[in-house]
């Protein structure tokens, strides 16, 4: 889908880190998500462009994507956020309410199906997927970045990702290398401890924690990363 032009303005908040511990209910945990991630962006627009997308992962796993593109991008590079489902329990369409808000602020997004989940299953859930396959769900995310990268309309050096359940902890793994990652957002996540670390040694990074508060070990949990940050 062509996206038309129109000139845009953006601006990634860099002053200080900026972290946040937020208790939700579950219906408004990606809307509060969406809410947060655009206030690091100035410039609205009211229209976006949206394609499924695929690429190939290192170890040849096909992972599907929705990319999501604000009309007027060809005015210059903006800044993206990339969207990870937590395979077993949710799919990529599920974050169009936290994309499209994200759009209508300036931000290119990029939600995914990582390896056992949605589209990109291989017709298996992930409680059918091989132990060593779930833990190359890095790779997932690698190759999601390179995607991002390829793509001119895209500022590859602002690049925000949301992590969900399991895949926080990826998503924190990766900023730990990748410098490109300059804000997490956790929701409900399961971050182990090397990926506790990343959040306490990139100090340079916002970082915002996100649980219902009828789940109280997801709370307990995200408490804890805040500490850390």
């Amino acid at each position: 889908m062509p996206c038309g032009k129109q000139s845009l303005s953006y601006q990634w908040q860099r002053e200080g880190r900026a972290t946040e511990m937020v208790h939700l209910n579950s219906r408004r945990i990606l809307s509060r998500a969406a809410v947060v991630l655009a206030a690091l962006a100035l410039g609205a627009v009211q229209a976006y462009c949206q394609k499924t997308i695929s690429y190939q992962t290192e170890d040849g796993w096909t992972i599907y994507g929705s990319f999501y593109l604000p009309e007027g991008a060809s005015a210059g590079p903006v800044p993206v956020v990339l969207m990870l489902t937590d395979p077993g329990w949710d799919v990529r369409s599920n974050y169009n309410v936290l994309a499209l808000p994200l759009m209508k602020r300036g931000f290119a997004a990029l939600s995914i199906d990582v390896r056992g989940a949605g589209q990109s299953a291989r017709g298996k859930h992930l409680g059918e997927v091989s132990l060593e396959d779930q833990t190359k769900i890095q790779l997932d995310i690698k190759g999601a970045v390179k995607f991002l990268a390829s793509q001119k309309d895209i500022d590859a050096h602002r690049i925000a990702i949301v992590g969900t359940g399991v895949t926080a902890g990826y998503a924190a793994m990766e900023a730990s290398d990748e410098p490109a990652i300059q804000a997490l957002v956790f929701i409900s996540g399961d971050i182990p401890a090397a990926a506790r670390r990343v959040v306490g040694d990139r100090e340079d990074m916002p970082v915002l924690c996100i649980a219902g508060k009828e789940q109280r070990e997801d709370v307990k949990n995200m408490a804890e990363i805040y500490s850390l940050s």
